[in-house]
Order: structure tokens, then C-alpha cells, then sequence
């Protein structure tokens, strides 16, 4: 686990001290150390936080002729299979790194195979001497960030785990992109390509890139789509279980201490059992409120009891909801409006003081089927694009924080209901019949890697933490989208067969309780934080141009004067002019 940095541009005379820079920039990945790789031109880096292979992992690695570099940030949880198959075939390694099963695995299989065989989460670079060109691919489903910028007339790339490595880059355009900033508006997360600057990009989930470095010329390609096909199997149940248990196993992997977050909801709790059976009195972490109507961390308790693991409760101090949201906003390369945000980074924070390493239930809901508003899809639906839906919602049924019309009110310029991204997914959904079925798609290929997975990646990295996500094994993801709609959501229950196999495993208690989610008192919050500056002085000290900033007040100001507040939104507001005063603000200078 670490982050990864590039930059090529021959014409930079500064370059080295740039890359020290970016460097710098993302210390907290990967504090326990430092890799870099130099040539005319070119200067590659990562930081490192050390799981496996704790002596020999110092990246980059090379290929036994010493012509590929790589450098790795995530896991490669079956990088020990995987060099057992590269030994057979005459590859020496100097390590038990699984960065370098990457480096050998390229020279043997290509880069498109290579990918297929990987089951990890990544973010991987890989500079190929001989063809002189350089390789940047991204993990199935979105688990590490990577973003890259160019400016193809000069010949200049940078690519980093960190938008903000970027930024300081004296030939990186700073003006926001406004398609980004719309989908942030409507979607309270930044989706597809586009980041919130204009000139920096994502690699999308499941693809790589390919940089010609005598043509410049950047070609993209996706290695993976999840499964669309139903296929028969003759026991699920146990099929599934079969899947998980490999998966965790693998993700159990670590020469580091390691721990499960536990909420006490099904999905947590069934990672964290099974978890128990292979690794003994495990260390498994809750947060908890201290009002009871927000506070759920008594189930967690029950099953960390019935489990028998090493259980660690923390609560949540409310009290310090305004002076720790700058600093959880300081640790956001990209604005997000979820509000969950705040206390993942206080449970990061505190399970770190005991492990390195943890297990978490992000992917549970979308790949099994467990938002109640999947049902209205039922009978199918027709899909619009991901945010110009006169329903006001996302085509999984999610509600949009605001209209398109809404948003071309507060917004200063155009920007595109839909751009060809989005019409691509839109296609890829149609593909199914089944309505649930494209409901799952759209949130897995949407709100799980560019916002829940954002949240878990960032909030655990600002504490030097590996989050991994059992449930995006895509053996088990594409089990699951083969299943039958009665096997996600029947009658009045959600996520069925996954329940089946959890009550093999844990107590009825958890099964018969309400989904509550992660609820916060948020209106009592956001009221707090405007205590201690006025919604106009707040808004105005931090404006930007791009927006209507005297609209965006005076709608605050009315919505607060009312008994019930859209706080979904005014807390994406907070969230975006905070990130914009401390990431922006002084380099716009």
C-alpha cells in the first residue's frame, strides 16, 4: 500500500524538485518510505506503507532484463498464485513483493491478460523501456484513486494517487471543470472521468492507459466489465459462501496486524464472522453516538460477542463536529457531500493506534441488492442519463440533491446533462431486462467508486490505514449479478441469499432490525457550524467565481429559517466552499 507519482516532460528543468514535491504531497499513503526511478525526461516515485514483504517490498521492481519499471499502490491479494505460475515459466524474483509479480507478470502475459489475472486493488505504473511507453491502469471497481493530467502539444503527463500532487504543477490549468461541478451539485460526489479541475483526469475502474512516449498519443482501454448473464447453479447458498470465504482469505493476507470494521448491519458483521473463524480473536472496530436515535453500535457489540473478537467501541464526540470538519476537508483531494465522511476518518483514526490493516463492507448494498429504493424498479425501468432526470433521481433511484434546473441557477456556466460517459453506462445498463439489475449496475459503477470508496480510500490513507473491501472480489460480484431478481429482493426483504448464508454465521437479532444506515443529526450539526460565522460571511470569504455564491446565500438563509432544512444539500455547500479554501484558494493567488 502507498501512492504513486509520475511526471514526463523533457523541457521541465525543475522536474526533480517537482516529483520531490508530489511526493511530499502524499506522504500520509505511504509514510514508512520512498521509491523513485530517474531518466531524461522522466521521473517516477512512490511512497510506501509497508504489508507485505516488509524488508524486501521497496519499489519500483524491474524485469528480469531490467527494461520494465513498475511501481504499485494497493494489494494484489493473489500475487503468491500467481508467482508460483511465473516461476513454472523460468521468472526469478528477488523478493516476496507482489509489486514485482506485477513486473514479471507484464513481461509474460502482456498488460491486457495481466490485468484479468490480478485480484486486487491497485493503481499501477508500469514503463516499458523497449516500447517506450508507459502504462497507467486502475483496480476492477474503483478501490484506488489514480489521476493523471497532459498537455499533449508539449509533450507533458504527470499521473498521481492525489489530485493535489497535480495542482502544484506550474502548468496545470486550475479553473474548475463544469461538468464535474455540476455532477458534484446534483450527485454530491465528482463521477466518470471528469475530477473537479479541468485539465486533471481519472482513470476510470477497469481500465488502463497507454502513453506513446515518441507520439504522445494516449490511447484508453476497459479489461473488464461485471457479468450481465444469468447462469444456473445448483446451490447458491453454498456457492456463495464458497466465494467470500476465498475472497477474505485472500484479504486476509498480511505481514501486519489487521481488524474488520463492524457497524452491526449484515454486511459488516458477515465479513467480520467469517473473518473470526480464520483469524482468531480478530480486532474489530465500532463507532457510536451518544444519542440513542443515531447510535446503532449495540449491534456491533452483539456480534463481536458472538464471534468472540478482539472488539475496540469509540464514540463519536458531536461536540467536535465544527472544528474536525477542516480537517477532514484538509484530507479530501476531491469536495465529497457524504456525510458519513467525518466519523469514517475518526474510526480510521482510532483503529490505527491498533492495526494497519482493515476489512470493510462497502460493496454489500450494491452488488447484492440492498437499497429499498431498488424495489420501484421491480418492473423494470427506462434510463436516462445520470443526472438529467425529470424524477430527480440517479437511474438507480437515488435522489438527486438538486434539479438540473436548479443547478444552472447557481452555476455561472454551461456544462453537459450528459456527456458520452455517461451515455456509454447508460447503454451497458440496457443490456439487462431486469429493472433491479440496472439499478445495482448504476450504483455500482457510479455512487460506490466515486463515493463511497473515496471515503473509505481517503479517510483510511489519512491515517496511514489499508481499507480492503471483501465483497469486490469480482468472482463475487459477478456470482451475484448472475443471480435471479428473487435472489436480491424478495417481497419485503433485501439482499436474501446473502442473508441465507449470513444466518449460518451470526445471531437472528441482526436480521430481524431495521436497516438504519449511518443517520446523523446533522441539522443540528450544520446549525452549530454557522454559529460560529454567518451564512453570509462564510460563503462569501470563500468564493468561487464559477458559482452564483449571492444565490447560493440567500437560499441557505431562507432554508435555515425553515422548521425542516434541505441539509443534504447545504452540507454539500459547506463541504465544497471549505475544500475550496483550503486546496484553492491560496494557489489561485
Amino acid at each position: 500500500m502507498c501512492g504513486i507519482v509520475g511526471i514526463i516532460d523533457k523541457s521541465d528543468e525543475n522536474i526533480k524538485q517537482n516529483i520531490e514535491n508530489m511526493l511530499e504531497k502524499i506522504y500520509k499513503r505511504g509514510p514508512d518510505g520512498e521509491g523513485r526511478y530517474s531518466e531524461n525526461g522522466i521521473e517516477l516515485g512512490m511512497r510506501r506503507l509497508s504489508i507485505i514483504d516488509l524488508e524486501g517490498g521497496q519499489q519500483p521492481f524491474f524485469s528480469n532484463d531490467r527494461k520494465v519499471i513498475v511501481f504499485q499502490n494497493g494489494e494484489i491479494y493473489n500475487h503468491i498464485e500467481l508467482r508460483e505460475e511465473l516461476q513454472i515459466l523460468g521468472y526469478k524474483f528477488i523478493s516476496h513483493s507482489d509489486t514485482e509479480v506485477i513486473a514479471h507478470g507484464y513481461c509474460a502475459w502482456g498488460i491486457e491478460k495481466l490485468l484479468h489475472k490480478l485480484d486486487g486493488m491497485f493503481a499501477i505504473s508500469i514503463y516499458d523501456k523497449n516500447l517506450k511507453k508507459l502504462f497507467l491502469a486502475r483496480d476492477r471497481f474503483g478501490e484506488k484513486p489514480l489521476y493523471y493530467s497532459a498537455i499533449k502539444g508539449n509533450h507533458q503527463f504527470a499521473y498521481s494517487s492525489d489530485l493535489r500532487a497535480i495542482l502544484g504543477l506550474e502548468w496545470i490549468n486550475l479553473e474548475y471543470s463544469s461538468t464535474a461541478l455540476s455532477r458534484y451539485l446534483m450527485l454530491g460526489f465528482t463521477s466518470g472521468k471528469d475530477s473537479i479541475i479541468d485539465s486533471i483526469k481519472k482513470v476510470l475502474p477497469a481500465h488502463y492507459l497507454c502513453l506513446d512516449l515518441d507520439y504522445f498519443k494516449i490511447e484508453e482501454y476497459c479489461y473488464y466489465l461485471p457479468n450481465i448473464f444469468e447462469y444456473e447453479c445448483k446451490n447458491k447458498e453454498e456457492e456463495l459462501h464458497n466465494r467470500l470465504i476465498e475472497s477474505i482469505d485472500l484479504r486476509l493476507r498480511s505481514d501486519v496486524p489487521i481488524g474488520v470494521f463492524l457497524s452491526g448491519g449484515i454486511d459488516s458483521s458477515l465479513i467480520a464472522a467469517l473473518s473470526a473463524k480464520k483469524h482468531k480473536k480478530i480486532d474489530t472496530f465500532s463507532m457510536g453516538f451518544h444519542s440513542d436515535k443515531y447510535d446503532e453500535s449495540k449491534y456491533a457489540k452483539e456480534v463481536a460477542k458472538y464471534i468472540d473478537s478482539n472488539h475496540h467501541h469509540f464514540i463519536f464526540d458531536e461536540s467536535r463536529f465544527v472544528q474536525l470538519l477542516p480537517t477532514v476537508v484538509a484530507e479530501l483531494d476531491e469536495p465529497l457531500a457524504d456525510q458519513a465522511t467525518l466519523p469514517t476518518y475518526w474510526l480510521a483514526k482510532e483503529a490505527k493506534k491498533f492495526v494497519t490493516v482493515v476489512l470493510s463492507g462497502e460493496g454489500g448494498d450494491e452488488v447484492f441488492g440492498g437499497y429499498s429504493y431498488y424495489k420501484q424498479f421491480e418492473k423494470g425501468n427506462e434510463l436516462s442519463s445520470l443526472v438529467d432526470n425529470t424524477q430527480g433521481v440517479t437511474p438507480s433511484g437515488f435522489p438527486l440533491l438538486m434539479s438540473v434546473q436548479s443547478c444552472k441557477m447557481f452555476m455561472k456556466q454551461d456544462f453537459s446533462t450528459s456527456t458520452k460517459y455517461e451515455e456509454q453506462l447508460v447503454d451497458f445498463f440496457d443490456i439487462s431486462e431486469n429493472g433491479i439489475k440496472k439499478a445495482m449496475y448504476a450504483d455500482l459503477m457510479t455512487w460506490l467508486p466515486d463515493n463511497l470508496l473515496v471515503k473509505l480510500d481517503r479517510m483510511a490513507m489519512a491515517n496511514s490505514l489499508e481499507g480492503r473491501v471483501p465483497f469486490l472480489s469480482h468472482k463475487v460480484v459477478d456470482f451475484s449479478f448472475s443471480l435471479q431478481e428473487k435472489d436480491w429482493i424478495c417481497e419485503d426483504e433485501y439482499k436474501v441469499l446473502l442473508r441465507d448464508v449470513g444466518k449460518k454465521h451470526l445471531p437472528n437479532s441482526i436480521f430481524t432490525r431495521e436497516k438504519q444506515g449511518f443517520v446523523l443529526p446533522m441539522d443540528e450539526w450544520i446549525k452549530r457550524w454557522f454559529e460560529k460565522e454567518s451564512v453570509k460571511s462564510f460563503f462569501s470569504s470563500r468564493d468561487i467565481k464559477e458559482l452564483n455564491t449571492k444565490k447560493i446565500i440567500q437560499w441557505v438563509e431562507e432554508q435555515l429559517k425553515q422548521p425542516t432544512f434541505n441539509q443534504r444539500l447545504i452540507f454539500a455547500f459547506i463541504m465544497l466552499y471549505e475544500w475550496h479554501q483550503i486546496h484553492m484558494k491560496e494557489i489561485k493567488k
